[in-house]
């Protein structure tokens, strides 16, 4: 998995409310879902609640080396710092600590590995 995979000069649009946001694929680090409400979580801005479910950003984003850690959360590769293998957690480059579940676990290894 290609860990920039073209993010640099990507954009997503996101629409809040009456809204729209350009955000900067790059600077996504990752995107929490409750119910149907999505949390986008970024490097350089405040976070942006929208209504749109976890399964759209995941199609949308996964060619920009976004992963899913675990049914609530979609990861951004690039933003990983570390992954504890005993506590099968994830840390973020913003000190976010993102718990990765059984099911996802074998692909977050080889993915680790073809980085």
């Amino acid at each position: 998995m290609n860990k920039d995979c073209n993010q640099q000069e990507k954009k997503i649009t996101i629409k809040e409310r009456n809204t729209f946001h350009q955000c900067e694929i790059v600077n996504i680090t990752h995107i929490k879902c409750d119910s149907y409400i999505s949390t986008i979580h970024q490097t350089n801005s405040k976070a942006i609640t929208v209504a749109k479910l976890l399964k759209k950003f995941e199609q949308e984003l996964s060619e920009f080396s976004f992963i899913r850690a675990n049914r609530s959360t979609l990861v951004n590769f690039a933003h990983i710092q570390k992954y504890s293998m005993a506590s099968k957690m994830l840390e973020l480059t913003n000190g976010e600590i993102i718990p990765i579940s059984r099911r996802r676990l074998n692909i977050f290894r080889e993915a680790l590995k073809l980085s």
